[in-house]
């Protein structure tokens, strides 16, 4: 019952990232740099999109390691390569987007 909220990386099961406490970028956690970033702040649930196989995920050409955030496992999870639907979630995910295509 209610409503589902779709969020960022929702639909290909984007994982949160741990953000060490030096790379935070959330104001959340600049107050709290003593204790986890991960935490403490948002970051890791705003890391970038992971589109591809190539570096950084395909998000930016910029050299390995020099992102704003770190980035998940692309070599897993990623936009180009979309989970099964044999999860609970991703289903969901895919059935809504079925729905909204047919109106």
């Amino acid at each position: 019952p209610g409503m589902t909220i779709t969020s960022y990386g929702s639909e290909i099961l984007l994982e949160d990232v741990p953000v060490s406490p030096e790379l935070c970028r959330d104001p959340r956690c600049w107050a709290n740099k003593r204790g986890n970033a991960s935490e403490t702040g948002r970051d890791r649930h705003w890391t970038p999109m992971q589109w591809d196989e190539s570096a950084n995920g395909g998000f930016s050409s910029i050299a390995n390691g020099s992102l704003y955030l770190p980035i998940g496992n692309y070599s897993m999870i990623r936009a180009d390569a979309p989970p099964s639907t044999d999860s609970g979630r991703a289903r969901g995910v895919a059935t809504s987007v079925g729905l909204f295509e047919r109106t």
